[in-house]
Parts: C-alpha cells; sequence; structure tokens
C-alpha cells in the first residue's frame, strides 16, 4: 500500500490508546509502520533493480523478527542520546513496550501490501515464490477515509495544522476526482466522507475519549473491509475460473482490483498459449467482459527463431532482474536499429497503463538481439 495508509495505520494504533503504552510510542508505531519500505532505496540502483528486491528481503518472516529490534534499537537510542539529553526530566521509554510496539507496527506492514497485485515473497531468501491478495488497490481511497480520517480527527490541534490536513485532503481528491477509472457514485462518496470527518473535527476535540473511540470504530471498520474484499476475491476468483473454461484451462490468474471500485475487478488469465484479459463486474451476467485481442505467449507459440531470440534475452541481467518481479510475461519483437532486433519484456497486469510501449513505469527493458532473418513486428 502507499506510505500514507501505513503511516496512518501506525498512528491510529497509537490515536487508538497503544500512545499510553509507553514514551515515545507514537513515533515507534509510525516508524514502524513504514520500517519494512527500507528496500525503497533500492530504486537508486541499477536499472530493474527494485523491481527485483522490492516485497522481499525487508518484508518477508525473517524480516518480521529482524525489523522490530532495529526499530527498537534506533528509538532506544534516540530517547537516550538526545531526547532525554534535552529533557532530563523526561519520562524514559522502556524497551520491552517498545519492541512490541515496533513488532505490532512492523508485521501490519507486508499483511497490508501482500492485499494487492503486486506481490509479496513472505520467506526471502529461503523462497522466492510470490504470493498475491489481489484483493485492494494500492491507493484505496476507503481506506484513507477510514484511516487517514481518524488521524485528522485525533491530531489537527492548531491553525496550521489544519491548514495542512486540508492541503492533504486536497491532494488525495485529485485522483479520486480526477482519474477516469474511478466511478462518479465513487466521487460523491469521497466528498461525502470529507465532509463527515469535517463535521467530526467540530463537535470532538483533538485527543479526548469521544476522538479515541472513533478512531477504534475506525480500525474495526478498516479491518472488516479488508476482510470482506479478501473473502470478495475468493468468491471471485471461482467465478472467472468457470466462465474462462474450468481448471483444465486456467493454468494461472488475477484479479485485480480497480481503483475506489470494489464491484469490479481487472481480469487476466493464463492459458497454454495466451493471457486472456477482460473486466469482471457483479451487475451483469456473464461476469467477465472479456477483451477481443489475446495477449500471444511468443516463448510458447512462437517459431523456433523466435524462441531463440526470447531465450537470448532473457540471458540479459536487466530481463532476468525483471522476470523476478513479473507475473504474466509477455515478449514482443520489433526491428531494432540496424540488422539488431529488439525483445520488449512486459507483465500482462499492466499492459494498458500506456507509456507508448505499454506498461507504463512498470514496463520491462528493450532489449537488442541479433536477427536471424529480416524481423518482422510482432504484438
Amino acid at each position: 500500500m502507499d506510505p500514507l495508509t501505513h503511516t496512518c495505520v501506525g498512528a491510529g494504533l497509537s490515536a487508538a490508546g497503544l500512545r499510553r503504552t509507553t514514551a515515545l510510542a507514537t513515533p515507534t508505531l509510525i516508524l514502524a509502520a513504514n520500517a519494512p519500505d527500507i528496500d525503497i532505496f533500492t530504486s537508486f540502483g541499477a536499472p530493474y533493480l527494485s523491481l527485483e528486491l522490492r516485497r522481499g528481503l525487508t518484508h518477508g518472516v525473517p524480516a518480521l523478527l529482524v525489523l522490530p529490534v532495529l526499530v527498537t534499537a534506533l528509538v532506544l537510542g534516540w530517547d537516550r542520546w538526545i531526547r532525554r539529553r534535552r529533557r532530563p526530566d523526561a519520562e524514559p521509554t522502556r524497551a520491552l513496550p517498545l519492541w512490541a510496539l515496533a513488532t505490532l507496527g512492523v508485521w501490519t506492514h507486508p499483511a497490508l501490501d501482500w492485499l494487492n497485485t503486486y506481490g509479496m515473497r513472505w520467506f526471502l531468501p529461503f523462497d522466492g515464490r510470490w504470493s498475491y491478495g489481489d484483493a485492494v488497490f494500492i491507493m484505496d481511497p476507503w481506506l484513507w477515509l477510514l484511516l487517514v480520517g481518524p488521524t485528522f480527527l485525533f491530531w489537527s490541534s492548531g491553525v496550521g495544522i489544519r491548514i495542512l490536513w486540508a492541503l492533504l485532503a486536497l491532494v488525495l481528491s485529485v485522483p479520486v476526482l480526477l482519474a477516469e477509472m474511478v466511478p462518479g457514485w465513487a466521487r460523491v462518496l469521497w466528498i461525502a466522507g470529507i465532509g463527515v470527518w469535517i463535521l467530526l473535527r467540530v463537535r470532538h476535540r483533538p485527543g479526548s475519549n469521544d476522538a479515541q473511540g472513533i478512531v477504534r470504530l475506525c480500525l474495526l471498520g478498516a479491518g472488516l473491509y479488508l476482510v470482506g474484499m479478501v473473502g470478495q476475491s475468493s468468491m471471485v476468483n471461482s467465478i472467472v475460473v468457470d466462465e474462462a473454461g474450468g481448471s483444465e484451462v486456467v493454468e494461472a490468474l488475477m484479479v485485480g482490483p480497480l481503483p475506489a471500485d470494489p464491484f469490479g475487478a481487472q481480469v487476466v488469465v493464463q492459458e497454454a498459449e495466451t493471457y486472456r484479459t477482460g473486466e469482471f463486474r457483479w451487475n451483469r451476467r456473464p461476469r467477465v467482459d472479456w477483451n477481443d485481442e489475446l495477449l500471444t505467449r511468443l516463448e510458447v507459440t512462437g517459431d523456433s527463431e523466435t524462441r531463440a531470440m526470447i531465450a537470448t534475452a532473457t540471458e540479459h541481467p536487466e530481463a532476468q532482474r525483471y522476470l523476478t518481479w513479473a507475473r504474466f510475461p509477455i515478449f514482443r519483437i520489433d526491428a531494432g536499429p540496424g540488422p539488431a532486433c529488439q525483445v520488449k519484456l512486459l507483465d500482462a497486469r499492466y499492459v494498458d497503463r500506456g507509456d507508448g510501449n505499454g506498461g507504463g513505469a512498470l514496463s520491462g527493458p528493450r532489449i537488442q538481439v541479433p536477427c536471424p532473418t529480416p524481423p518482422t513486428p510482432t504484438s
């Protein structure tokens, strides 16, 4: 999920009452809830290194044991060497409660990340297999309302802070109100939700017991929402398999949530020679509207020369990094400069996020390979 969601999970847990556990409880929960994303620094490495390494070592089970200890040590060091030197009379933080809070915060992170289509590798470095929840879009406005709203309610004292909250509401509203894929009813509900939080803020003092009770209800609501989305994803999977021709035909499947719309899904079905894509909707029969164009798996159906070019391309380090992450890899052969050919790598999850090549920012590399014969462009 996005960093704002993770941050507000930590802040919400604090506001729900855990802030009283020990000194520095709130920053510990917020820091721990974001700690696994330390792998963002891989974005500054070699091309596609980030895709190869993200959602792995810092998100899996080993990290769930190591990161809480590191967060605890960091906060204890801050408390001892900086905070209490500045304020000798400040209450010292306690190591065991701090570790428990850090553990809770860290564990919320991969649990949320697993919910989307990007995937998780729970057991690296021992097992590199991916696991996908396919239940919640990576930026979910309903989670924002249920998590960011309570954080605003609890921590919005002072004019300057309220101005910052207003700016954040404006920034979050831009994709919800302007994105073409967001349905009209979702835009109306979003505006109404912001209005409700403003009214609650007028009626309740930040940090009050009433505000704490609202925070607890919202955390419970967010949990129920996520459980419901996971359950729905399982149901939709069964329906899509049936409409695609049964488990004998379907080799692999993704039912990916749509932005702000829990009643529809993006569908990708892997068959022996193609990927079939479509859109799922509860309010029609058949439930899946299949796209006419099939995405050909050239590594399976191509002639011997095509498969040889793909095999050569997959030996390139950039291709190997991308394929470590790709869930439904697609290979396209295009004419390159001079006598060379180009093998373009894509992932069927993201072919509709166009950048001129398909796939947008998650498009794979173009690898130049020798052309055995004059190239014939394919798609």
